[in-house]
């Protein structure tokens, strides 16, 4: 008796072009997004501490056609380099996101010395990030390196 072939195990990849005509009849098709793009922390701020907007989440089908300006969302990246911080200090709006970016061959945290925050172990090239709500002033070190230090003071 031969064997029953299943239909999902039948490659799906003739019916590609015929899904896509589907779609498009029946006005379902959205243009292809890319992925945002990925910064090296030298290239996301024009200035250090200076705030710029990078886009908060891939859009859902309510959100496709919304303008790209309503996607942004405010960030600060600080590079973790030759066992410190750049820039050691940034003033903020609230809701702004902070992006820790360790390039120092060794490993680092960034540690709020009230708690508010704490990256655990970054080792080189991890990325840490948090969201700031609360108005206020938030001292920050290394928990490997009682020397490094930085804050961010958060307005509004």
């Amino acid at each position: 008796m031969p064997r029953r072939r299943s239909i999902l195990a039948a490659p799906l990849a003739p019916l590609a072009p015929l899904a896509a005509v589907v779609l498009v009849a029946a006005g379902l098709a959205m243009a292809a997004r890319p992925e945002p793009p990925r910064l090296l922390a030298s290239q996301a701020t024009p200035a250090p501490g200076s705030p710029v907007a990078m886009p908060a989440a891939t859009p859902t089908a309510a959100t496709a056609n919304a303008s790209p300006v309503a996607d942004l969302a405010p960030f600060v990246v600080v590079d973790i380099v030759g066992r410190d911080y750049a820039p050691k200090g940034i003033t903020i709006d609230a809701g702004t996101t902070v992006y820790w970016v360790n390039e120092d061959g060794n490993a680092h945290t960034a540690t709020a010395h009230d708690g508010a925050f704490d990256s655990g172990n970054m080792s080189r090239g991890a990325v840490y990030d948090f969201t700031f709500d609360a108005p206020g002033r938030y001292e920050y070190g290394c928990d490997y390196h009682l020397d490094m230090g930085g804050s961010v003071t958060v307005t509004r």
